[in-house]
């Protein structure tokens, strides 16, 4: 689902910790497109947000025409590889897309038998997520270095906004040890000058 932004004011900050829907489920990605160091209007008017749990998507679409500051919250379903549901955010999306698929993204998982030896877990993460795209590194870390138990989480870096989506939506893995795998947060990219976005969007308007 998306909701309507403005520019980036501590209401838009707020907004990025996902504090307005936590109470709707759990919050696992928040995805502005063309994310950029400064307040440029209208790519900062939209963003996607990611959820899970019980009737998460009808909860947060309760919250719609709530104020926050001086803003009103907009919020309407968009489901993965929707289409033409807003014509303003679509022509942002196809703008953007290039560009956030050239980002590297951090992605945290869990769900892995945390006994294994931890280059199985590396190796069988690495292969699972390559489903979805290009995957550049796997982190796990010792919980405890005597016993060699794994940290329940572990830090997957891929390359594109498209892989992200895509191992959101990704099920658990048939590997013993790993069936009830999932992403349980996407970090935020880098900043980038948005310079390149903002001629695709302003010729993409200039062709209609």
């Amino acid at each position: 689902m998306y909701r309507r932004v403005w520019n980036r004011t501590p209401v838009m900050r707020k907004f990025e910790k996902a504090e307005l829907f936590s109470s709707c489920g759990e919050v696992i990605h928040v995805y502005f497109p063309g994310y950029a160091p400064k307040p440029i209007h209208f790519l900062n008017r939209f963003a996607l947000v990611y959820m899970r749990g019980k009737r998460a998507e009808k909860k947060a679409l309760k919250l719609s025409g709530v104020h926050m500051g001086p803003l009103s919250v907009v919020v309407k379903p968009y489901p993965f590889q929707a289409k033409y549901l807003d014509p303003e955010f679509d022509s942002i999306l196809a703008a953007t897309r290039d560009e956030d698929n050239m980002r590297q993204r951090t992605i945290g998982v869990m769900g892995f038998d945390t006994s294994l030896p931890k280059e199985v877990v590396e190796t069988t993460l690495f292969e699972h997520f390559s489903k979805c795209g290009p995957v550049l590194k796997i982190r796990s870390y010792y919980e405890d270095e005597e016993s060699k138990t794994l940290d329940p989480k572990a830090i997957v870096y891929v390359s594109g906004q498209d892989t992200v989506e895509k191992a959101l939506q990704l099920g658990g893995c048939g590997v013993n040890g790993f069936k009830n795998i999932h992403v349980y947060l996407v970090a935020g990219p880098q900043r980038v000058a948005p310079t390149r976005i903002i001629k695709k969007v302003k010729r993409s308007k200039m062709l209609e």
